[in-house]
């Protein structure tokens, strides 16, 4: 249960640079390419914007109205270094989010592409767009996110999932293995 006035915090990883395959209105599936750029670019976008329990159509741009649908908010979009990835400090603010939270649920994000340029090939993979840049609208709390290693986890647990990440990677950098042997 919330504490009176007061929100959750909650940390997700919710992006990473790659291919993305995506459906159209009409059905027809897509693949978008979004370099590490770009996410650095979109990343300050993200601050401030709703989060709801499962994608919505819209969001409302009238704030007082928003408040009474949003089940938090993101606080800020960052780069962090121990996975390379794009995660997310957001609070939630209604028992709903929370027990959808509990009960497994992981992050999506919403963006509407600003920039793009044509398609091509990356990792053998063909692409029809390639996001230059882009603006988030909201962070959604979803049973089938996208991202297969969308996770959100507490302040606590992040904090440990990344000195974790930094041993490994120290480990791996002190590792005089020259012939790929233990």
């Amino acid at each position: 249960m919330q504490q009176e006035g007061r929100g959750t915090i909650f940390y997700g990883c919710h992006f990473y640079p790659g291919v993305c395959a995506y459906t159209n209105k009409e059905g027809k599936s897509y693949n978008v390419f979004l370099d590490e750029d770009c996410l650095r670019k979109m990343d300050p976008t993200f601050a401030g914007c709703p989060v709801f329990v499962e994608h919505v159509d819209s969001v409302n741009p009238d704030v007082n109205e928003l408040r009474k649908d949003a089940e938090g908010w993101v606080i800020e979009s960052f780069f962090n270094p121990p996975d390379g990835k794009h995660w997310t400090k957001f609070v939630v603010v209604t028992d709903h989010a929370l027990a959808a939270i509990k009960s497994g649920m992981r992050l999506s994000n919403c963006y509407e592409p600003t920039e793009q340029k044509p398609g091509g090939r990356w990792n053998a993979i063909e692409y029809d767009k390639r996001i230059t840049n882009g603006i988030y609208e909201h962070l959604a709390i979803v049973r089938h996110p996208r991202y297969n290693e969308s996770i959100i986890m507490t302040p606590d647990e992040f904090k440990k999932y990344n000195e974790d990440k930094e041993l490994e990677l120290k480990r791996l950098a002190n590792s005089d293995n020259k012939n790929g042997e233990k």
